[in-house]
């Protein structure tokens, strides 16, 4: 753990050259995680400053590293470094674990200045990013400053599905001109992508909440169009009460997959540490046998979710259209909202039926079934419109809660388990 002759401790050589089980080792045996050598640079400066590769970086910062130190020398911090370096990886990692992009260094330059004068377009923009989100830095563009404004970022992918839902059914619903309802059909799926791309382009996360509002919109004006459109057809209280009842248990369900904990593995610093210590005293000190993200020893049945960043307990996958993982805490609840999802789409397909054949032409015995329909989407275009949208969800739906039960019941395995169970098999002979 001392220091030797050149002002170095073992940790920071092993986090200079990128040995990250050494760095593991000696934190877990006690050693200071933001130790300073005879320059005052920590461990996190030296992986920031000479490992381009995501660990020992990320490591460090596990285990509570501050990233708003600063060197003696040059009064650098670890963003500083990670720029002067050219480290992408690392500016990232320190971005998301609260770096400052504003504390300057001797010379008063903060981090983007480095980047700027350097000339390094991608490290510039990362942390023009970060500056336009905290809304601090004068210098950014507009433009930029509302691309990466949380609250209007957010409120563009909540609204964007609603939106476009709404203008293809009003678009049906109008009396124009096929060329002119054309038009406005490529107007919509260009202010589709237009925002899609300005406001989420590759993002994971956005991705996701995009899905979440995608469904959000279509139950939306799958609900208006039961109020306004079906209610005074269906004529029976008790079908509207049973209505009632399978989206209150929709909704239930729903809230708590969304927000019920899925079995997020939680574990101390010192149990990490105390992991750590296990696996290295027994000599097999290997990444593989452990996740390398969150520092702990895999469980049977677990799995990292990349998008969520944790380790998940009987991990069954990531639902991007409840924003949430499915594991050992919601996989019930999961099950429940496929139920009555399917039970209140089956709802809205009656309710179409109901309300086409009581407005429009109906007669199959004389037009045939798809001549009717076919004529229905003339008579009733909006309500066509959300029909198509409950019979696509329909299928999918159904299917999913098929392969759900499935797996429930009579395999008891989770999706995870069922697509990597080649890799098990091999393991389990291992």
């Amino acid at each position: 753990m001392s220091h030797v002759k050149s002002g170095c401790s073992g940790i920071h050589l092993a986090a200079q050259f990128g040995h990250t089980a050494i760095v593991a080792f000696l934190i877990a045996k006690g050693q200071d995680v933001d130790i300073r050598d005879q320059y005052g640079m920590t461990p996190i400066m030296w992986s920031s400053y000479r490992v381009s590769n995501i660990d020992p970086t990320r490591l460090l910062l596990t285990f509570g590293a501050n990233v708003n130190l600063k060197d003696n020398s040059n009064a650098n911090t670890a963003l500083h470094w990670a720029c002067i370096a050219g480290n992408y990886i690392a500016i990232i990692h320190l971005l998301e674990s609260g770096s400052d992009i504003y504390m300057v260094n001797n010379k008063g330059e903060k981090p983007l200045d480095i980047s700027k004068r350097l000339n390094d377009i991608k490290i510039r923009e990362k942390l023009e990013i970060k500056a336009a989100e905290l809304g601090l830095e004068s210098s950014i563009s507009l433009k930029m400053k509302i691309k990466h404004n949380q609250k209007v970022r957010s409120a563009a992918i909540y609204l964007l599905p609603a939106f476009c839902f709404m203008l293809i059914g009003l678009t049906f619903q109008c009396s124009y001109s096929w060329w002119l309802k054309l038009l406005f059909f490529i107007l919509t799926f260009y202010v589709w992508k237009i925002v899609k791309e300005f406001f989420i382009g590759n993002n994971h996360l956005h991705t996701d909440k995009l899905m979440l509002s995608l469904y959000l919109a279509t139950k939306f004006w799958m609900y208006f169009t039961w109020i306004f459109f079906f209610f005074t057809y269906v004529d029976s209280a008790l079908l509207h009460m049973l209505f009632l009842l399978t989206s209150a248990y929709l909704v239930r369900n729903f809230w708590y997959v969304f927000k019920t904990d899925p079995g997020y593995i939680k574990q101390s610093i010192e149990e990490k540490r105390q992991t750590i210590l296990d696996l290295s005293e027994r000599q097999t000190l290997n990444f593989s046998q452990f996740c390398h993200t969150c520092i702990l020893r895999k469980p049977l049945r677990s799995k990292h979710c990349a998008i969520c960043n944790k380790c998940v307990a009987k991990f069954d996958h990531h639902c991007p259209w409840v924003g949430n993982c499915i594991g050992m805490n919601n996989h019930k609840y999961f099950v429940g909202y496929l139920f009555f999802l399917f039970l209140m789409i089956n709802w809205c397909i009656y309710g179409a039926y109901v309300y086409m054949s009581s407005t429009c032409y109906w007669d199959t015995k004389v037009n045939g079934l798809m001549w009717t329909l076919y004529n229905s989407c003339f008579c009733a275009p909006w309500v066509a419109w959300v029909a198509v949208n409950a019979l696509l969800h329909f299928l999918w739906v159904g299917i999913l809660l098929v392969c759900q039960l499935y797996q429930v019941v009579v395999l008891a395995a989770t999706t995870n388990e069922r697509i990597n169970v080649s890799s098990l098999f091999k393991t389990s002979f291992v």
